[in-house]
């Protein structure tokens, strides 16, 4: 169990808005590997790279995604 790596100086990115509506198991999954992975030394961060964009950006980024 746990990470077997030295993460120091890695910062990762959340996006929660991502995260959003997955069942309970997936989300407890989720916020056990971030804090495996804090605790292997990574920086995370939250960020809404969308935020005040769009109302509904998961349908422009669905759009994308069907298209490519």
């Amino acid at each position: 169990e746990g990470l077997d790596a030295d993460l120091s100086g890695v910062r990762l990115a959340v996006i929660p808005s991502l995260v959003e509506g997955c069942s309970d198991a997936i989300r407890a999954n989720f916020e056990r590997a971030l804090v495996e992975l804090a605790n292997a030394g990574a920086h995370i961060e939250e960020a809404e790279p969308l935020a005040g964009f769009a109302d509904d950006w998961r349908g422009l980024v669905g759009s994308i995604i069907s298209v490519e």
